[in-house]
Formats: structure tokens, C-alpha cells, sequence
């Protein structure tokens, strides 16, 4: 019995080791003031668990590759807090970010993609540079409000500031790991 015990003690030691390192709880939150770049997203909105918002991410990144746009950004703007709000009516916006400058092909492309948004039945919004807390994160976005948020949170309240919109989380792949962006807009 005593066999048994500390094999299913070990077995657990060694899956929350594992976990630990595989979802990034190990990695560092880097948190400052910013301003962000203009952009343009092409999105759907979101009915339901935060956490199950990947069907709708890949129903768009999979139209936009049919019509020969690339996604390497994509982003879920969540508009509603969970602690107040039950979890079937969180409202959030997920889709596909294309950062906009005057020498961006998303600039030149700004019409196209207004235009393909509305054939593909998608929503297009035209956003302008705004300041925020920009938070990076290299760990799984499923621990990002247990790790990044609270840093957010320290952050606003240390600069006795208030957030002027929703939170967005914008999702990049680099190689094998996700590299996670939060944008907390704030008030100047």
C-alpha cells in the first residue's frame, strides 16, 4: 500500500512539474505603458466561455486563407467580466489583426479589407493608436488571467489610472511557442 501511495505521489509531483513548465507559469510578464499601433480588424463576436473561442478564431483564419489573406495575428477582445456576468452571455470579439502604417500592405489593403470582411459575413473595424498597458507573455493564453491580468491590474492601480475599453489579447505564433500581447486601453 505504501508502494502505491508514494507512486501516485511521485506521478502527481511529476505531471505538476510538467505542467508548470509546458503552460509557462515559469515565464516572465513583461508590463509597461505604450502606445498602440493603428490597426484593422476583421472579427466575429463571441457568445459564450471566453475559453472557447478557438472554433470561431479558426473559421476565420480559414476563410481569410481561402481568399489568399494571411492571419498571423489573431486576437479575442473580451467585453464582459466573468465575475459578474454567467458564463453562456460573455460577450467577446475574436478574429484576425492586421497592424496598419503608411507603409503596411494592410494600409493599401485598408478598403480590401473592409470589403472582404462584408463578403465573408465578418465584421471590419478601423482602430487609431491609443495609449495602453502592453503586456507580453511567451506562457499558454489559457493562464494569462491568472498571471497577466493581476500584473495589469497592479499596474493601473500604481498609476491611478482608468481603463477607457475592454482588454484584447493578440496571439502570434514564434516557432513552437505563442507569444501573447495584452492591450489594456487606458484613459490619458
Amino acid at each position: 500500500m505504501k508502494w502505491i501511495f508514494l507512486s501516485f505521489f511521485t506521478l502527481i509531483v511529476w505531471v505538476g512539474i510538467y505542467l508548470y513548465t509546458y503552460l509557462g507559469f515559469s515565464e516572465k510578464v513583461e508590463v509597461s505603458i505604450s502606445q498602440s499601433s493603428p490597426m484593422a480588424l476583421i472579427y466575429v463576436r463571441h457568445l459564450g466561455a471566453y475559453h472557447k473561442i478557438n472554433e470561431s478564431l479558426t473559421k476565420i483564419e480559414q476563410s481569410l486563407e481561402k481568399k489568399g489573406l494571411q492571419c498571423s495575428k489573431t486576437f479575442g477582445e473580451f467585453l464582459d467580466n466573468p465575475d459578474e456576468v454567467n458564463e453562456d452571455r460573455l460577450t467577446s470579439h475574436v478574429g484576425c489583426l492586421f497592424l496598419v502604417s503608411e507603409d503596411s500592405p494592410a494600409a493599401e489593403k485598408g478598403g480590401r479589407l473592409e470589403s472582404l470582411a462584408k463578403e465573408l459575413g465578418f465584421e471590419y473595424e478601423s482602430r487609431l493608436s491609443q495609449p495602453v498597458i502592453k503586456a507580453s507573455f511567451r506562457g499558454s493564453p489559457s493562464i494569462g488571467p491568472f498571471k497577466v491580468y493581476p500584473k495589469i491590474d497592479e499596474m493601473i492601480q500604481d498609476l491611478r489610472r482608468a481603463r477607457s475599453g475592454p482588454l484584447m489579447e493578440i496571439y502570434e505564433i514564434k516557432g513552437d511557442k505563442v507569444l501573447t500581447t495584452y492591450f489594456q486601453p487606458i484613459k490619458d
